[in-house]
């Protein structure tokens, strides 16, 4: 049965994939260049997959020509009209189709190169950056914030559809949990705790944000994230973990009181100790952290997934590129809503509103005021308890603005 992510991958969108650039490098006063000329800014877009290359005229079928400067495709073909025993008539089509239509531009009023430059600063300065954007491009902090929060939507989809399962024979994971500064363990609905682990060989890492720290709930998430047979390495004395033995894994524990490097196996759990203090450090201190705590593990992963500071703004635009590509693909597809049937809730792409939206269809099935129409939707994952650690149920309500972006 095909995946969601094999949909995706369809072999009409890997022939237009073929053309486009493969990793680019560029520093961040060389892309400001490069967005500040119009030809240049449309050639890197089209080169990403952001912007289609080319069209087809919906009405005639005709290829259509590119206007660089108005942001359009246009047809010029040419055609007779006979009408009973009249002279015949010579028109053109003059269909018009904007380039930005079904992108990221589609219906903004901030100008192209000005939300390149956005997602430039996003993507290579690290928080509070949300003055420097204020100042430097002339926008207002509110549009710099939704602009910030639809990027994290990007790394959700990202990451969901490239997610991979850790470990293996022969592999070690440190696992182990964080909690929440402010958290409180008497909250039923918050998320107070956040679960990780991160292979020791290739430093992939998954980060899972959950309410409590229960056995049922952390063995579920193990399940979900690190394959059997996998070493796995935990502090000792975690009572609520107990062993993992059964479940197929080879279970190592470390006492920090006594040894941080147990001196017969030789583990530890140093490198998930260091992936806590980063994570710290890329939590907002003040605002609420913890109601958009996945867009914020989201982009952590993101950026650890590309460390190389030159090649960062390739990956985020390719990844943009990557969840309009599918959506626009899905949205004329019969089936688009049943690319998965493994639960009732999914996790979709609005074209429109530029976010993702969730879906219950047990929900919509009942209450027909209530259905979302499927048109503008791409299903990007299904929530399977903790399998979904990354999805963040994104509202176009209002936003903290002390919260650092």
């Amino acid at each position: 049965m095909a995946t969601p992510i094999d949909v995706v991958m369809d072999l009409e969108l890997v022939d237009n994939l073929q053309s486009f650039c493969i990793e680019c490098e560029n520093k961040l006063v060389d892309f400001c260049n490069i967005a500040d000329d119009n030809e240049k800014l449309n050639q890197f877009l089209c080169d990403h997959g952001v912007l289609p290359k080319a069209k087809n005229c919906p009405n005639c079928g005709t290829p259509m020509k590119l206007n660089v400067d108005n942001q359009t495709f246009n047809c010029y073909k040419r055609y007779i009209v006979k009408k009973n025993k009249k002279k015949p008539m010579h028109m053109k089509c003059r269909k018009s189709v904007s380039q930005n239509s079904d992108t990221m531009f589609s219906k903004v009023s901030v100008p192209r190169s000005t939300v390149c430059k956005l997602v430039a600063f996003w993507a290579l300065i690290p928080p509070p950056r949300l003055e420097l954007m204020h100042i430097e491009l002339s926008i207002s902090s509110k549009t710099c914030m939704q602009w910030c929060k639809f990027l994290r939507s990007i790394c959700e989809c990202h990451i969901l559809q490239t997610r991979k399962m850790l470990g293996g024979v022969g592999k070690i994971v440190e696992i182990d949990k964080m909690k929440l500064s402010g958290s409180s363990d008497k909250s039923k609905s918050e998320c107070s705790w956040i679960f990780g682990g991160i292979e020791q060989q290739t430093k992939h890492l998954f980060l899972i944000p959950l309410v409590t720290c229960d056995r049922k709930s952390l063995l579920q998430a193990v399940k979900n994230n690190i394959l059997e047979g996998t070493t796995v390495v935990s502090k000792h004395g975690w009572k609520s973990l107990g062993s993992l033995e059964k479940e197929g894994y080879v279970h190592l524990f470390v006492d920090n009181k006594t040894n941080f490097v147990d001196p017969t196996t030789g583990a530890h759990t140093q490198t998930i100790t260091r992936l806590w203090r980063e994570v710290k450090s890329k939590l907002p201190k003040f605002g609420s952290p913890k109601k958009y705590i996945n867009g914020y593990l989201a982009e952590f992963i993101f950026k650890h997934m590309y460390p190389n500071y030159l090649t960062r703004i390739h990956h985020i635009f390719t990844a943009i590129a990557s969840s309009y590509s599918s959506a626009n693909h899905s949205s004329h597809s019969e089936n688009t809503c049943e690319i998965s049937q493994r639960s009732s809730t999914n996790i979709c792409l609005d074209l429109e509103s530029h976010t993702l939206v969730c879906t219950d269809e047990r929900n919509t099935s009942n209450n027909s005021n209530e259905q979302i129409s499927n048109k503008n939707l791409i299903i990007v994952d299904d929530i399977d308890n903790h399998s979904t650690c990354l999805i963040e149920m994104i509202t176009t309500g209002t936003t903290n603005s002390n919260a650092h972006y």
